[in-house]
């Protein structure tokens, strides 16, 4: 016999509140009085919103993209898609922790220009990828100035023709996503028809030869290879040229460039007899201004393996060659660079930040990293730069170290003539790797005039893991601390730095607010977690509400991306989520009595007590 619960004479509340209740003894609501339930335009994803809420929109790259015109052309996002980036202009405001997030989100309106930020060009496949290519060899496209381009997933360029983007002025948003595997060995370029040979160009080597003006975020290029980097002109006319430019992202920057979360594992090699210095950086390859413009890289990371036959390498785990009246800041970087020179005329330079500096001003704050070198001939190695001449360098908590095979390597700078005396220059927390039997001086002996003034800040430790421990316990939430951990994953510092152990990567899935049912933003226990925040790593515990704010009677179980149900309750973050995502907490009534009442035909009549377990959200 069929029993009926009568709930609203049980507990005397209306509908749409018994619709918020899940029962223990296995019964459940699907139809909600309230909201609308709109599901992502991906069969494939499992993520729907459900309820009238604002900002409710979880969206993901496997949106519907269309090609308006064809498939030559590139993609569109759907109108109101929501896309989420590292915002240049945040920056700043964020690592001085004024600010919950360095991320912005835009969402995106289908009758705006294409190629705005408000309607952006989408690459989305392999193909597309070719034809952003050729889009850009087409110098009647202005290679990109004042247009907006998003990578709106992972390409995987195994066994497959991979060509770079040889010049490029616009905005490039990768939204976390890879290329991956991608192998160049014969280096061409498209004039928008055809590809042409690069052999005496001007251009650099990488994802993105030659940059101007432009920002590329949100990167990932995973497991490259780079090979035979073609001999270049060397257009700055510089002693000794730069016969070729490469970087595991950018090859040459010369405007006011931003690269930032931007995250590159790889190696680079080569069989050619280069006939003078060329430079390799695990981000960036070379950097050249005459204007004093400024190239910024944040939260970037690099795992670079080089090795060159030839000419005078100069590697730098981040940036290669930093060069002329240019301005460089790098900000918050990891990299790990193991560069080996075999056969020829092998100098080698190299260190954590760049492998060469040379009349120009390096800022360089909250970097980690270490430079492992090898060579049968002359090696420049430091731990910040291989060689240093800059006119100016203000270095800020460093954790960096070098090795080179027995040869001497040095703290700052790894030449004689580093830091002349027309070098202003400001040290601060630099710390290194020296063992008490080794002899390691903390700059070379020839521009000892200025070593007095920072000997001081350089705390030298008797292994790498001892060094590595330092950088851990620098992590930290306060304004103090060295390292912000809001930026910085602690439990990712030391070992490898290829994109998933990346200690700075921001995987900017989400940003996030958790709120009450009522919108109002909740406070949560982790200090390091503020009520809005950036999601920067899947699978992670979600911080937890401050225990003051907990209802009386109920118990915190987990958050749900719809007020109105609990159907999907979290406590890990879930894969998938993109763009401006609200997150409310599930609270359980704890050893709540009711009586049941049963009405069965006719009759009725108190049938039990039962032991209900509510959730209210």
């Amino acid at each position: 016999m069929k029993k009926k619960l009568n709930f609203k004479k049980i507990f005397g509340i209306g509908t749409s509140a018994i619709m918020a209740l899940s029962i223990a003894f296995g019964m459940c609501f699907s139809d909600f009085s309230s909201g609308t339930k709109t599901e992502l335009d991906n069969p494939n994803s499992s993520t729907s919103v459900e309820g009238g809420g604002t900002d409710k929109e979880v969206s993901n790259y496997a949106a519907s993209i269309t090609y308006p015109n064809g498939a030559a052309d590139l993609g569109r996002f759907p109108d109101g898609y929501t896309y989420t980036y590292t915002d240049k202009t945040k920056v700043a405001n964020y690592r001085a922790q004024k600010i919950s997030s360095d991320l912005e989100s835009k969402r995106v309106v289908s009758t705006a220009a294409a190629g705005s930020a408000e309607n952006p060009y989408v690459i989305a496949t392999e193909t597309d990828w070719e034809n952003f290519v050729r889009k850009m060899g087409n110098s009647s496209n202005a290679y990109g100035q004042n247009k907006f381009f998003v990578l709106a997933n992972d390409l995987d360029f195994s066994s497959k023709t991979f060509h770079h983007i040889n010049y490029f002025c616009g905005t490039f948003y990768g939204l976390g996503h890879s290329l991956k595997n991608v192998s160049v060995s014969t280096w061409q370029a498209s004039n928008g028809s055809s590809y042409v040979s690069l052999d005496n160009t001007t251009h650099g080597f990488g994802v993105f030869g030659h940059i101007v003006d432009a920002t590329i975020c949100d990167l990932i290029v995973e497991n490259f290879n780079y090979r035979n980097m073609p001999i270049t002109t060397n257009a700055e006319g510089l002693p000794g040229g730069r016969t070729s430019r490469t970087g595991g992202v950018v090859g040459l920057s010369s405007g006011t460039d931003f690269i930032l979360n931007c995250h590159a594992s790889g190696q680079m090699s080569s069989t050619i007899a280069y006939n003078g210095y060329h430079a390799e950086g695990g981000v960036l390859g070379y950097r050249l201004d005459t204007t004093n413009k400024v190239v910024t890289l944040y939260r970037c990371s690099a795992e670079l393996t080089n090795v060159n036959m030839g000419f005078r390498a100069i590697v730098g785990g981040l940036i290669g060659d930093i060069i002329d009246t240019t301005t460089a800041h790098v900000y918050d970087c990891a990299a790990n660079l193991n560069h080996t020179g075999e056969g020829g005329t092998n100098e080698l330079f190299g260190g954590v930040l760049c492998g060469y500096t040379w009349a120009a001003t390096v800022v360089a704050e909250n970097i980690v990293g270490t430079v492992t070198m090898a060579s049968t001939s002359g090696i420049y190695a430091g731990g910040i730069m291989g060689v240093g001449n800059p006119v100016s360098v203000r270095a800020k908590n460093w954790y960096g170290a070098a090795t080179a095979a027995g040869k001497p390597v040095y703290v700052i700078s790894g030449n004689a003539s580093a830091f002349p005396t027309n070098t202003t220059y400001s040290f601060s927390n630099i710390n290194t790797v020296k063992s008490p039997t080794q002899s390691y001086a903390t700059l070379r002996p020839s521009s000892s005039n200025c070593v007095a003034n920072f000997t001081s800040q350089i705390r030298n430790y008797n292994t790498l893991d001892l060094m590595n421990q330092a950088a851990v316990n620098a992590v930290g939430d306060s304004a103090s601390s060295p390292l912000y951990s809001g930026i910085w994953d602690k439990t990712k510092i030391g070992g490898k730095y290829d994109p998933d152990n990346s200690p700075v990567r921001n995987y900017l899935n989400a940003v996030i607010s958790f709120k009450e049912a009522n919108e109002s933003l909740m406070q949560l226990s982790n200090s390091e977690n503020p009520a809005v925040f950036a999601l920067t790593k899947e699978s992670s515990s979600i911080p937890l509400p401050v225990p003051a704010t907990v209802p009386a009677g109920k118990k915190f179980t987990g958050w749900t991306l719809d007020k109105t149900s609990d159907k999907t309750v979290y406590t890990i973050f879930p894969a998938n989520l993109y763009g401006n995502v609200v997150m409310y907490p599930v609270w359980e009534m704890t050893n709540v009595t009711v009586t049941v009442e049963a009405e069965v035909g006719t009759n009725s009549g108190a049938i039990a007590d039962a032991n209900v377990t509510a959730k209210y959200i």
